[in-house]
């Protein structure tokens, strides 16, 4: 249940889950570069094959080792991250395709909570972070919400207290040549327009 940094640390490192707190909601974290270790994600949530996790990571600087980053992305990360906001790029081979759902896209985000971005800064590799709840419960926004969703099954939760916006991030596809808006958050198509000096689409297709 509730554990400390190091304990949670040592537990991501050996291949199993800890729950960590984002500045949008806590994530049922693993090591996203480890087949074994994502499905341990996808089995305890009871998540659909076919739905792609995200992976966290720290900065766009980062980014190129696990996708193709383009100017776009820059400008992106440049003005949101670390933030609630996840840019979906063409990936590399190092990703597995659990994390992907087979798709030749992965999401990247670099999450502002400070708990999380230390970890990162631990761990030699990216994590795999979905919300910490069964498939179509609501996501949990403190540590208790995550013991009351899974009881015995819990794995060790590093509390950080409440999240501070409560909604998943807003997801940008770059991949195609007009950037779309598949998931909205807490960072608008307005503002993404406005970074990019160019139009957005919305739609609900990863």
């Amino acid at each position: 249940m509730l554990s400390s940094f190091a304990d949670c640390r040592r537990q991501l490192e050996a291949g199993n889950l800890a729950v960590l707190p984002t500045e949008t909601v806590y994530g049922l974290a693993a090591n996203g570069l480890s087949q074994s270790a994502v499905e341990k994600i996808f089995k305890l949530k009871g998540r659909p094959s076919v739905n792609p996790v995200i992976l966290h990571i720290q900065n766009i600087q980062n980014a190129s080792a696990y996708a193709d980053v383009c100017d776009n992305a820059i400008k992106l990360a440049n003005e949101f991250w670390p933030g609630p906001l996840t840019i979906i790029l063409n990936k590399k081979d190092i990703v597995p395709g659990i994390v992907t759902a087979n798709l030749k896209t992965v999401g990247l985000r670099s999450p502002s909570n400070t708990h999380f971005q230390s970890m990162l800064d631990c761990l030699e590799f990216p994590l795999a972070a979905p919300s910490a709840n069964p498939s179509n419960r609501t996501s949990p926004t403190s540590a208790q919400q995550v013991i009351n969703l899974f009881g015995s099954a819990t794995p060790p939760i590093l509390d950080g207290g409440a999240t501070d916006l409560g909604i998943e991030s807003t997801i940008v596809n770059l991949t195609s040549s007009i950037p779309c808006v598949v998931r909205p958050g807490h960072i608008s198509a307005t503002a993404i327009e406005e970074c990019l000096g160019i139009e957005v689409k919305s739609s609900e297709k990863y």
